[in-house]
């Protein structure tokens, strides 16, 4: 956040689909696949939710 706030126009030349592709591979990461088996007890629709 840092960065962002010290620098923003060298935020403007990084492409925002490459930000996107670092923000959906964060969340893969901080996803656990135990839970969504846990979640599976519960029915189809909460392992869903979660991801």
């Amino acid at each position: 956040m840092a960065l962002v706030s010290l620098f923003p126009e060298i935020l403007q030349h990084i492409p925002t689909a490459s930000l996107g592709g670092v923000l959906v591979y964060t969340g893969f990461k901080l996803v656990a696949p135990k839970a969504i088996r846990n979640l599976a007890q519960y029915g189809r629709i909460p392992p869903l939710i979660y991801i």
